[in-house]
């Protein structure tokens, strides 16, 4: 026997498949927003500013040749 979506209680959210999943609180969305907001800085100036050169510039025996590799990978990434 199924249920429609008028139905469920309001603190399960439901999915396509019929699985129930815990509905998630605003308190607990903004929780994982200022976590992401916070963090993402972080993997952004280190993938730019710190592992980009390294690469150029450790990794190949050109510079110009490892910046432009780098470039191609972050262009596909």
């Amino acid at each position: 026997m199924s249920t429609s979506r008028a139905e469920a209680p309001a603190a399960v959210a439901r999915t396509g498949a019929d699985v129930t999943v815990p509905a998630v609180s605003k308190r607990g969305l903004f929780g994982w927003l200022t976590y992401e907001w916070a963090a993402q800085p972080f993997y952004s100036l280190i993938t730019t500013f710190l592992f980009a050169p390294y690469f150029a510039n450790g990794f190949m025996d050109n510079p110009a040749k490892g910046q432009e590799i780098w470039g191609y990978a972050a262009a596909l990434a």
